[in-house]
Protein backbone atom coordinates (compact mmCIF):
# COMPACT_ATOMS: atom_id res chain seq x y z
CA UNK A 1 0.00 0.00 0.00
CA UNK A 2 2.78 2.36 0.62
CA UNK A 3 4.49 1.23 -2.68
CA UNK A 4 1.42 1.97 -4.41
CA UNK A 5 1.40 5.38 -2.15
CA UNK A 6 5.04 6.10 -3.12
CA UNK A 7 4.43 5.62 -6.68
CA UNK A 8 1.14 7.32 -6.49
CA UNK A 9 3.30 10.33 -4.85
CA UNK A 10 5.84 10.27 -7.17
CA UNK A 11 3.64 10.46 -10.38
CA UNK A 12 1.89 12.61 -8.87
CA UNK A 13 5.67 15.31 -8.05
CA UNK A 14 6.59 14.18 -11.58
CA UNK A 15 3.25 15.17 -13.04
CA UNK A 16 3.64 18.41 -10.92
CA UNK A 17 7.16 18.92 -12.65
CA UNK A 18 5.61 18.11 -15.90
CA UNK A 19 2.86 20.66 -15.34
CA UNK A 20 5.42 23.00 -13.83
CA UNK A 21 7.94 23.14 -16.96
CA UNK A 22 4.41 23.47 -19.21
CA UNK A 23 3.60 26.00 -17.11
CA UNK A 24 7.19 27.44 -17.97
CA UNK A 25 7.30 26.74 -21.57
CA UNK A 26 3.56 28.22 -22.14
CA UNK A 27 4.55 31.36 -19.97
CA UNK A 28 8.18 31.57 -22.11
CA UNK A 29 5.98 31.36 -25.14
CA UNK A 30 3.13 33.78 -24.22
CA UNK A 31 5.90 36.06 -23.14
CA UNK A 32 7.75 35.50 -26.98
CA UNK A 33 4.08 36.13 -28.34
CA UNK A 34 3.57 39.38 -26.57
CA UNK A 35 7.07 40.34 -27.56
CA UNK A 36 6.42 39.65 -31.35
CA UNK A 37 2.75 40.99 -31.17
CA UNK A 38 4.26 44.22 -30.10
CA UNK A 39 6.71 44.60 -32.44
CA UNK A 40 4.42 43.38 -35.22
CA UNK A 41 2.52 46.58 -33.69
CA UNK A 42 5.38 48.49 -33.36
CA UNK A 43 6.12 47.88 -37.07
CA UNK A 44 2.75 48.11 -38.12
CA UNK A 45 2.31 51.53 -36.47
CA UNK A 46 5.71 52.47 -37.66
CA UNK A 47 4.38 51.49 -41.24
CA UNK A 48 1.36 53.08 -41.14
CA UNK A 49 3.08 56.62 -39.79
CA UNK A 50 5.63 55.95 -42.82
CA UNK A 51 2.63 55.15 -45.38
CA UNK A 52 0.40 58.49 -44.13
CA UNK A 53 3.51 60.41 -44.11
CA UNK A 54 4.29 59.54 -48.01
CA UNK A 55 0.68 59.65 -48.60
CA UNK A 56 0.87 62.97 -46.73
CA UNK A 57 4.09 64.33 -48.50
CA UNK A 58 2.40 63.04 -52.03
CA UNK A 59 -0.78 65.14 -51.10
CA UNK A 60 1.24 68.47 -49.94
CA UNK A 61 3.31 67.66 -53.17
CA UNK A 62 0.63 68.03 -55.47
CA UNK A 63 -1.14 71.00 -53.87
CA UNK A 64 2.09 72.51 -54.08
CA UNK A 65 2.47 71.25 -57.49
CA UNK A 66 -1.26 72.72 -58.55
CA UNK A 67 -0.82 75.69 -56.49
CA UNK A 68 3.15 76.19 -58.35
CA UNK A 69 0.70 75.76 -61.69
CA UNK A 70 -1.74 78.06 -61.06
CA UNK A 71 1.02 80.60 -60.16
CA UNK A 72 2.35 79.68 -63.28
CA UNK A 73 -0.69 79.83 -65.53
CA UNK A 74 -1.66 83.09 -63.84
CA UNK A 75 1.67 84.35 -64.55
CA UNK A 76 1.79 82.85 -67.75
CA UNK A 77 -1.93 84.87 -68.42
CA UNK A 78 -0.23 87.90 -67.13
CA UNK A 79 2.23 88.33 -69.13
CA UNK A 80 0.52 87.08 -72.41
CA UNK A 81 -1.82 89.98 -71.78
CA UNK A 82 0.91 92.13 -71.60
CA UNK A 83 2.36 90.95 -74.69
CA UNK A 84 -0.86 91.24 -76.16
CA UNK A 85 -1.76 95.04 -74.60
CA UNK A 86 2.32 95.98 -76.50
CA UNK A 87 1.56 94.29 -79.77
CA UNK A 88 -1.66 96.39 -79.85
CA UNK A 89 0.12 99.39 -78.88
CA UNK A 90 3.50 98.55 -81.53
CA UNK A 91 2.67 100.45 -84.80
CA UNK A 92 4.54 98.25 -86.63
CA UNK A 93 2.79 94.66 -88.00
CA UNK A 94 3.90 91.48 -85.33
CA UNK A 95 3.53 87.60 -85.74
CA UNK A 96 4.32 85.06 -83.80
CA UNK A 97 4.80 81.55 -84.52
CA UNK A 98 5.51 78.17 -83.14
CA UNK A 99 8.10 75.71 -84.33
CA UNK A 100 9.14 73.40 -86.01
CA UNK A 101 5.72 73.83 -87.21
CA UNK A 102 5.07 77.61 -88.32
CA UNK A 103 2.17 77.64 -86.93
CA UNK A 104 0.69 81.37 -86.36
CA UNK A 105 -0.38 81.65 -82.95
CA UNK A 106 -0.58 85.34 -82.49
CA UNK A 107 -0.63 88.51 -84.41
CA UNK A 108 -1.88 92.43 -83.53
CA UNK A 109 -4.24 94.39 -85.12
CA UNK A 110 -1.42 96.71 -87.35
CA UNK A 111 -1.27 93.10 -89.41
CA UNK A 112 -4.95 93.57 -90.38
CA UNK A 113 -4.46 97.27 -91.26
CA UNK A 114 -1.44 96.40 -93.39
CA UNK A 115 -2.77 93.62 -95.20
CA UNK A 116 -5.99 94.98 -95.66
CA UNK A 117 -7.80 91.90 -94.37
CA UNK A 118 -8.21 89.68 -91.56
CA UNK A 119 -5.24 87.61 -89.69
CA UNK A 120 -5.23 84.78 -91.99
CA UNK A 121 -4.39 81.62 -89.80
CA UNK A 122 -1.68 79.02 -90.64
CA UNK A 123 -1.22 75.86 -89.69
CA UNK A 124 2.15 75.31 -91.32
CA UNK A 125 4.80 77.14 -92.79
CA UNK A 126 3.15 75.79 -96.40
CA UNK A 127 -0.18 77.96 -95.91
CA UNK A 128 1.85 81.09 -95.59
CA UNK A 129 1.41 81.08 -99.31
CA UNK A 130 -1.66 82.87 -98.58
CA UNK A 131 0.07 86.15 -98.09
CA UNK A 132 1.07 87.71 -101.36
CA UNK A 133 4.47 89.14 -101.58
CA UNK A 134 7.01 89.22 -103.99
CA UNK A 135 11.03 90.05 -104.10
CA UNK A 136 12.44 93.14 -105.54
CA UNK A 137 12.96 91.58 -109.42
CA UNK A 138 8.78 90.86 -109.36
CA UNK A 139 9.54 87.12 -108.74
CA UNK A 140 7.05 85.86 -106.01
CA UNK A 141 7.78 84.64 -102.93
CA UNK A 142 7.22 80.57 -101.94
CA UNK A 143 6.24 80.01 -98.24
CA UNK A 144 9.86 78.76 -97.15
CA UNK A 145 11.09 81.76 -98.27
CA UNK A 146 9.43 84.38 -96.38
CA UNK A 147 11.41 85.71 -93.38
CA UNK A 148 9.63 84.21 -90.75
CA UNK A 149 9.79 80.80 -92.22
CA UNK A 150 13.27 81.16 -92.12
CA UNK A 151 13.82 81.76 -89.10
CA UNK A 152 12.08 79.02 -87.90
CA UNK A 153 13.30 76.55 -90.04
CA UNK A 154 16.61 77.59 -89.78
CA UNK A 155 17.54 80.20 -86.97
CA UNK A 156 18.06 82.56 -89.65
CA UNK A 157 17.99 86.23 -88.66
CA UNK A 158 16.53 88.82 -91.28
CA UNK A 159 17.07 92.68 -90.62
CA UNK A 160 14.99 95.38 -92.91
CA UNK A 161 14.37 92.96 -96.09
CA UNK A 162 12.34 95.31 -98.47
CA UNK A 163 9.46 93.07 -100.11
CA UNK A 164 6.76 94.17 -101.83
CA UNK A 165 3.20 93.13 -101.27
CA UNK A 166 -0.40 92.85 -102.06
CA UNK A 167 -3.08 93.96 -100.09
CA UNK A 168 -6.41 92.53 -99.69
CA UNK A 169 -7.97 95.34 -101.25
CA UNK A 170 -5.77 94.86 -104.32
CA UNK A 171 -3.50 97.66 -103.95
CA UNK A 172 0.45 97.01 -103.58
CA UNK A 173 2.96 98.35 -101.29
CA UNK A 174 6.41 97.48 -99.72
CA UNK A 175 7.06 96.57 -96.18
CA UNK A 176 10.44 96.33 -94.10
CA UNK A 177 10.13 93.07 -92.59
CA UNK A 178 12.84 91.70 -89.65
CA UNK A 179 12.45 88.78 -88.33
CA UNK A 180 14.27 85.99 -85.39
CA UNK A 181 14.06 82.87 -84.00
CA UNK A 182 12.88 82.18 -80.09
CA UNK A 183 15.23 79.98 -78.75
CA UNK A 184 14.62 77.82 -75.37
CA UNK A 185 17.48 77.04 -72.73
CA UNK A 186 18.87 74.30 -74.64
CA UNK A 187 19.15 76.41 -77.70
CA UNK A 188 16.53 75.03 -79.49
CA UNK A 189 14.15 76.77 -81.64
CA UNK A 190 10.74 76.90 -80.13
CA UNK A 191 9.22 79.90 -81.75
CA UNK A 192 9.58 82.64 -84.23
CA UNK A 193 8.97 86.43 -84.30
CA UNK A 194 8.34 88.84 -87.62
CA UNK A 195 8.08 92.30 -87.43
CA UNK A 196 7.06 94.44 -90.68
CA UNK A 197 6.46 97.64 -91.40
CA UNK A 198 4.39 99.77 -94.14
CA UNK A 199 7.25 101.89 -96.54
CA UNK A 200 4.27 102.15 -98.96
CA UNK A 201 4.76 105.68 -98.76
CA UNK A 202 8.18 106.54 -98.31
CA UNK A 203 9.07 104.44 -101.09
CA UNK A 204 7.28 106.86 -103.14
CA UNK A 205 8.61 109.95 -101.55
CA UNK A 206 12.00 108.41 -102.30
CA UNK A 207 10.83 107.84 -106.14
CA UNK A 208 9.95 111.06 -106.04
CA UNK A 209 13.04 112.28 -104.36
CA UNK A 210 15.05 110.45 -107.08
CA UNK A 211 13.30 111.54 -109.89
CA UNK A 212 13.87 115.37 -108.47
CA UNK A 213 17.40 115.27 -107.81
CA UNK A 214 17.76 113.38 -111.68
CA UNK A 215 15.64 116.19 -112.96
CA UNK A 216 18.38 118.91 -111.05
CA UNK A 217 21.47 117.12 -112.01
CA UNK A 218 20.02 116.74 -115.59
CA UNK A 219 19.44 120.58 -115.31
CA UNK A 220 22.63 121.55 -113.72
CA UNK A 221 24.65 119.70 -116.26
CA UNK A 222 22.28 121.07 -119.22
CA UNK A 223 22.56 124.67 -118.01
CA UNK A 224 24.83 126.59 -120.23
CA UNK A 225 26.05 128.68 -117.27
CA UNK A 226 28.24 127.05 -114.45
CA UNK A 227 27.35 126.38 -111.17
CA UNK A 228 29.18 126.26 -107.80
CA UNK A 229 28.54 125.78 -103.90
CA UNK A 230 30.78 127.27 -101.44
CA UNK A 231 30.55 126.83 -97.50
CA UNK A 232 30.12 129.54 -94.99
CA UNK A 233 34.18 130.12 -95.71
CA UNK A 234 34.49 130.46 -99.08
CA UNK A 235 36.03 127.21 -99.51
CA UNK A 236 34.54 125.40 -102.61
CA UNK A 237 32.34 122.00 -102.24
CA UNK A 238 30.95 121.88 -105.69
CA UNK A 239 31.00 122.97 -109.64
CA UNK A 240 29.24 121.62 -111.96
CA UNK A 241 30.51 120.24 -115.35
CA UNK A 242 30.13 123.89 -116.91
CA UNK A 243 31.64 125.88 -114.91
CA UNK A 244 34.72 123.64 -114.97
CA UNK A 245 34.51 123.75 -118.66
CA UNK A 246 34.58 127.63 -118.15
CA UNK A 247 37.55 127.87 -115.92
CA UNK A 248 39.39 125.22 -117.20
CA UNK A 249 39.48 123.39 -113.71
CA UNK A 250 38.42 119.97 -112.66
CA UNK A 251 35.66 119.18 -109.44
CA UNK A 252 38.93 118.07 -107.45
CA UNK A 253 41.38 120.65 -108.31
CA UNK A 254 38.72 123.29 -107.36
CA UNK A 255 37.88 122.38 -104.09
CA UNK A 256 38.64 124.26 -101.18
CA UNK A 257 40.58 126.94 -102.15
CA UNK A 258 41.75 125.94 -105.37
CA UNK A 259 39.55 127.34 -107.48
CA UNK A 260 41.52 130.88 -106.75
CA UNK A 261 44.40 129.33 -108.41
CA UNK A 262 43.12 129.94 -112.07
CA UNK A 263 41.91 133.92 -111.28
CA UNK A 264 43.89 136.16 -113.79
CA UNK A 265 46.52 137.48 -111.00
CA UNK A 266 45.50 140.81 -112.43
CA UNK A 267 42.25 140.47 -111.39
CA UNK A 268 42.88 139.00 -107.69
CA UNK A 269 42.81 142.55 -106.10
CA UNK A 270 39.84 143.97 -107.33
CA UNK A 271 38.16 140.77 -106.83
CA UNK A 272 38.95 140.83 -103.16
CA UNK A 273 38.15 144.14 -102.69
CA UNK A 274 34.75 143.17 -103.72
CA UNK A 275 34.13 139.69 -102.25
CA UNK A 276 35.33 139.58 -99.27
CA UNK A 277 32.93 142.95 -98.09
CA UNK A 278 30.09 141.28 -99.63
CA UNK A 279 30.99 138.07 -97.70
CA UNK A 280 31.40 139.71 -94.25
CA UNK A 281 28.06 141.08 -94.83
CA UNK A 282 25.94 137.96 -96.36
CA UNK A 283 25.06 139.93 -99.50
CA UNK A 284 25.06 139.35 -103.16
CA UNK A 285 27.91 139.57 -105.33
CA UNK A 286 28.50 140.49 -108.87
CA UNK A 287 31.19 141.12 -111.55
CA UNK A 288 33.20 140.37 -114.28
CA UNK A 289 36.49 138.07 -113.64
CA UNK A 290 39.10 136.58 -115.86
CA UNK A 291 40.04 133.06 -115.94
CA UNK A 292 43.18 131.60 -116.74
CA UNK A 293 42.36 127.98 -119.08
CA UNK A 294 44.18 125.29 -119.04
CA UNK A 295 44.15 125.55 -122.25
CA UNK A 296 46.53 128.66 -122.05
CA UNK A 297 43.65 131.19 -123.15
CA UNK A 298 41.71 134.02 -120.99
CA UNK A 299 38.44 133.45 -120.42
CA UNK A 300 35.85 136.21 -119.14
CA UNK A 301 33.65 135.07 -116.90
CA UNK A 302 30.18 136.86 -115.34
CA UNK A 303 29.92 135.63 -111.64
CA UNK A 304 26.68 135.84 -109.55
CA UNK A 305 26.73 134.63 -105.79
CA UNK A 306 24.18 134.77 -103.24
CA UNK A 307 23.95 133.69 -99.74
CA UNK A 308 22.51 130.72 -98.22
CA UNK A 309 20.64 130.81 -95.15
CA UNK A 310 19.09 128.63 -92.85
CA UNK A 311 17.15 130.28 -89.91
CA UNK A 312 18.98 133.23 -90.43
CA UNK A 313 22.31 131.72 -90.34
CA UNK A 314 24.70 131.83 -93.44
CA UNK A 315 25.40 128.30 -94.30
CA UNK A 316 27.40 128.80 -97.52
CA UNK A 317 27.08 130.76 -100.78
CA UNK A 318 25.79 129.20 -104.70
CA UNK A 319 26.74 131.13 -107.52
CA UNK A 320 26.88 130.83 -111.28
CA UNK A 321 29.30 131.69 -113.75
CA UNK A 322 28.30 132.82 -117.26
CA UNK A 323 31.04 132.70 -119.92
CA UNK A 324 31.19 135.55 -121.81
CA UNK A 325 34.18 135.73 -123.61
CA UNK A 326 32.36 135.49 -126.94
CA UNK A 327 30.04 137.99 -125.88
CA UNK A 328 33.19 140.32 -125.20
CA UNK A 329 34.78 139.16 -128.54
CA UNK A 330 31.33 139.85 -130.31
CA UNK A 331 31.00 143.38 -129.03
CA UNK A 332 34.76 144.18 -129.82
CA UNK A 333 33.71 142.94 -133.65
CA UNK A 334 30.72 145.43 -133.01
CA UNK A 335 32.81 147.90 -132.23
CA UNK A 336 35.31 147.13 -135.41
CA UNK A 337 32.17 146.86 -137.54
CA UNK A 338 30.94 150.57 -136.15
CA UNK A 339 34.79 151.79 -137.24
CA UNK A 340 34.46 149.68 -140.46
CA UNK A 341 30.74 150.95 -141.16
CA UNK A 342 31.19 154.69 -140.03
CA UNK A 343 34.31 154.00 -143.13
CA UNK A 344 31.93 152.90 -145.54
CA UNK A 345 29.78 155.26 -145.05
CA UNK A 346 31.94 158.33 -145.16
CA UNK A 347 33.96 157.29 -148.79
CA UNK A 348 30.63 157.40 -150.95
CA UNK A 349 29.50 160.26 -149.38
CA UNK A 350 32.75 161.98 -149.72
CA UNK A 351 32.82 160.90 -153.27
CA UNK A 352 29.06 162.36 -153.76
CA UNK A 353 30.19 164.89 -151.87
CA UNK A 354 33.37 165.59 -154.08
CA UNK A 355 30.94 165.02 -156.98
CA UNK A 356 28.20 167.47 -156.58
CA UNK A 357 31.09 169.94 -155.48
CA UNK A 358 32.47 170.10 -158.72
CA UNK A 359 29.12 170.20 -160.64
CA UNK A 360 27.65 172.86 -158.38
CA UNK A 361 31.03 175.18 -157.98
CA UNK A 362 30.95 175.20 -162.31
CA UNK A 363 34.55 173.60 -162.46
CA UNK A 364 32.94 171.28 -165.37
CA UNK A 365 31.27 173.30 -167.24
CA UNK A 366 33.90 173.22 -169.59
CA UNK A 367 33.88 169.21 -169.95
CA UNK A 368 30.39 168.11 -170.14
CA UNK A 369 31.92 164.38 -170.25
CA UNK A 370 33.46 164.61 -167.07
CA UNK A 371 30.58 166.40 -165.44
CA UNK A 372 27.89 163.62 -166.67
CA UNK A 373 30.60 160.95 -165.43
CA UNK A 374 30.74 162.94 -161.90
CA UNK A 375 27.00 162.92 -162.19
CA UNK A 376 27.18 159.03 -163.09
CA UNK A 377 29.87 158.41 -159.88
CA UNK A 378 27.66 160.40 -157.57
CA UNK A 379 24.67 158.04 -158.73
CA UNK A 380 26.62 155.25 -158.63
CA UNK A 381 27.49 156.29 -155.10
CA UNK A 382 24.46 156.39 -153.95
CA UNK A 383 23.47 153.23 -155.04
CA UNK A 384 26.49 151.85 -152.89
CA UNK A 385 25.61 154.15 -149.89
CA UNK A 386 21.68 152.59 -150.47
CA UNK A 387 22.81 149.09 -150.40
CA UNK A 388 25.59 149.68 -147.51
CA UNK A 389 22.57 150.88 -145.41
CA UNK A 390 20.21 147.47 -146.72
CA UNK A 391 23.51 145.90 -145.87
CA UNK A 392 23.71 147.07 -142.29
CA UNK A 393 19.78 146.53 -142.00
CA UNK A 394 20.04 142.84 -143.08
CA UNK A 395 22.79 142.53 -140.44
CA UNK A 396 20.44 143.25 -138.34
CA UNK A 397 17.37 141.19 -139.19
CA UNK A 398 20.68 138.41 -139.35
CA UNK A 399 21.26 138.80 -135.68
CA UNK A 400 17.64 138.71 -134.82
CA UNK A 401 16.75 135.17 -137.15
CA UNK A 402 14.34 137.40 -139.24
CA UNK A 403 16.82 136.89 -142.73
CA UNK A 404 18.99 133.81 -144.28
CA UNK A 405 22.21 134.66 -145.46
CA UNK A 406 22.52 133.17 -149.16
CA UNK A 407 26.12 133.17 -150.00
CA UNK A 408 27.42 133.45 -153.53
CA UNK A 409 30.58 133.85 -155.78
CA UNK A 410 31.57 137.30 -156.63
CA UNK A 411 33.78 138.51 -159.06
CA UNK A 412 36.91 140.07 -157.21
CA UNK A 413 38.46 142.25 -160.33
CA UNK A 414 34.78 144.04 -160.78
CA UNK A 415 34.59 144.36 -157.06
CA UNK A 416 37.88 146.23 -157.15
CA UNK A 417 37.27 148.18 -160.13
CA UNK A 418 33.80 149.62 -158.62
CA UNK A 419 35.57 150.46 -155.46
CA UNK A 420 38.33 152.68 -157.87
CA UNK A 421 35.78 154.14 -159.93
CA UNK A 422 33.92 155.23 -156.54
CA UNK A 423 37.16 156.70 -155.30
CA UNK A 424 38.09 158.60 -158.37
CA UNK A 425 35.81 161.86 -158.07
CA UNK A 426 37.48 162.26 -154.33
CA UNK A 427 40.76 161.90 -156.07
CA UNK A 428 39.71 164.39 -158.72
CA UNK A 429 38.36 166.99 -156.20
CA UNK A 430 41.66 166.55 -154.35
CA UNK A 431 43.03 167.66 -157.74
CA UNK A 432 41.45 170.46 -158.56
CA UNK A 433 42.04 171.66 -154.81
Amino acid sequence: MDAIRASISEMEQEENRLLERRIRDYRAISQLTTQAFLILLFLSLALICVVYYLVNSDITSRKRAEIENLRLLQQVQTERGLLETVLRQMPAGVIIAEAPSGKLILGNQQVEQIWQHSFLVADNVEQYCEYKGFHQDGRPYNPQEWPLARSILSGEVVIEEEIDFLAGDGTRGTMLVSSAPIRNAAGNVTAGVVTFSDISDRKLAEKELRRREAELRFLNEALPVGIFKLDSQGNCTYTNSRAQEICGFTLEEALETGWRRFIHPDDTRQLWSQWLPAVAAHQEFCGEVRYLHRDGTVRFGRVKVAPLFSRSEAIGYVGTIEDITEIRAIEKMKSEFISVVSHELRTPLASIRGAVGLLSAGLLLDEPETAQEMLEIASLDTERLIRLVNDILDLERLESNKLTLVKRWCDAAATMRQAVESLQPVAVSYTHL
